[in-house]
């Protein structure tokens, strides 16, 4: 169903009236349109008058091509160049508006065809779209004891952010942002990692526990997605002491069982 759009015929009978309209409608038109013809107007909502901005507005010729393309103004304003004297339509669009075309119009040379446009809105249907969540998960102390010390900056500390900031994809890759962080041994059953000058291999614990397995094994074999975070102690002086005192460093690893 197409909606027709009409010249406006009390404008196009009264000439004196016509002429102060466009010159209040469409200061600052370009020069070149006054020296041929043109079709101008407004484009409305149908059911209100209220004019429509950014709607596309093209001139189609008879043949169905389309000779031009412009978009109202914020208040609902166009000016369209025609290329010679002819009939031709408007096909006027708007998102969330029903497509309109207008009836055919002559427009005579060096002329110009004054036209209001009627939108009737057209409501959108979207599909149905699911959300799916889950509730926040609470902090245990430990937890809680971990995002304070990060605020203070007391250790070189890696949350969840950090991870997908560097990219990480296991736990040494966190290990080797840090300054003076070596490997060494040559040989996998011998490898260990310091964080200072001591050499030696610092002591780690997961969920404030020390772990058993043998340092490479258990961080070579920690996957970060079930890590919350990671905190580095470069000697026993920046250690909480609840967590020891190793004069090699001390790593934490807080997994995401740490949640409850």
């Amino acid at each position: 169903m197409h909606h027709t759009a009409s010249p406006i015929p009390f404008l196009t009978e009264h000439p004196r009236i016509l002429a102060t309209v466009l010159a209040s409608w469409f200061v600052g038109v370009p020069a070149a349109l006054s020296a041929q013809q043109s079709v101008q107007g407004v484009v409305v909502r149908a059911d209100t008058d209220d004019p429509v901005e950014s709607a596309s507005v093209y001139l189609v010729a008879e043949s169905g091509s389309i000779l031009g393309v412009t978009a109202t103004d914020s208040a609902g304003l166009f000016v369209l160049a025609v290329p010679s004297p002819g009939s031709y339509t408007l096909h006027v669009h708007r998102t969330g508006y029903v497509a309109t075309r207008s009836e055919t119009m002559h427009v005579p040379a060096d002329s110009s065809v004054v036209v209001r446009v009627n939108l009737p809105p057209n409501a959108i249907m979207l599909e149905a779209i699911t959300v799916f969540g889950e509730a926040p998960r609470r902090l245990t102390p430990e937890i809680q004891d971990f995002l304070a010390r990060r605020r203070m900056r007391v250790a070189y500390s890696f949350s969840r952010e950090d991870f997908r900031r560097l990219r990480a994809e296991h736990p040494l890759d966190l290990l080797r942002e840090i300054p003076g962080f070596v490997t060494l041994g040559n040989r996998a059953a011998y490898r260990w990692y310091a964080l200072n000058s001591r050499r030696c291999p610092p002591a780690i614990l997961v969920d404030g526990q020390r772990s058993r397995l043998p340092q490479a094994e258990l961080i070579e074999n920690l996957s970060l997605w079930n890590v919350y975070g990671v905190e580095v102690f470069r000697d026993w002086s920046s250690t909480p002491s609840i967590y020891g005192s190793s004069p090699c460093g001390t790593i934490l690893i807080w997994t995401r069982a740490a949640e409850w």
